[in-house]
């Protein structure tokens, strides 16, 4: 078996749900795609399961877990896997399991090998600056050299964060897309500031970018 979708049927933990998915993924040695989103599968003991998974399953190339952990105290376990992930895992979405900043900066650090991943989908998780900065830092050293599509959307991204990325961006040659939009709260003019501090190799498109600050208009005199 190389493919397994099981995207959005209501398998609420791999040893608490109704599924036996944890034996099955334990003997799936030739899986390339698995597809567990919006299923909260990493709830109830779930996490072991799939980060034994990750770690047999040397060829994977997609591994989508998007709406899967719902803040499971277990995720530092799961992404401890990802970096035992093969080299061979191209696209990698977590939308929505809420890393958070510090689990942003492990999923970085551990990851950063990932040399053939080129979709990252991070959207709506509450990075904030530290796990922006702990990302910039990673594409700044070199991290996720193959990387062609970044996904930030909605996370809690200000000034700061903004800055920190908009260097590391302009300067990384592989990246095309990077997106931002929803609830991140950083301005233009930051964005601008971090690019035009950093010379340009890259030529990244990005999206969901602030509109610029209205100028401020003279008080009409009465």
């Amino acid at each position: 078996m190389r493919h397994l979708e099981l995207r959005e049927n209501r398998i609420h933990g791999m040893r608490g749900g109704s599924e036996p998915l944890e034996p099955l993924l334990r003997t799936a040695s030739q899986l390339q795609h698995l597809g567990l989103g919006n299923n909260d599968v990493l709830l109830l003991g779930g996490t072991e399961g799939v980060a034994h998974a990750i770690r047999c399953t040397p060829r994977l190339s997609v591994l989508d877990l998007s709406l899967c952990v719902r803040g499971s105290s277990s995720l530092s376990t799961l992404i401890t896997a990802l970096g035992f992930a093969g080299n061979f895992l191209t696209r990698l979405s977590l939308r929505t399991v809420f890393v958070g900043p510090a689990h942003a900066d492990q999923l970085a650090r551990e990851t950063a090998h990932l040399s053939l991943l080129t979709d990252l989908d991070l959207g709506v998780n509450g990075i904030e600056d530290c796990g922006a900065t702990a990302i910039a830092e990673t594409l700044r050293t070199g991290g996720w050299e193959s990387l062609q599509a970044l996904d930030l959307v909605s996370n809690d991204i200000h000034d700061a964060g903004a800055k920190v990325l908009a260097r590391a961006v302009t300067r990384q040659t592989s990246l095309q897309k990077l997106t931002f939009g929803g609830e991140n709260f950083f301005s233009l003019e930051a964005w601008n500031e971090g690019a035009s501090g950093a010379s340009a190799s890259g030529a990244c498109a990005v999206y969901g970018l602030p509109a610029p600050a209205k100028p401020k208009g003279k008080k009409k005199k009465r």
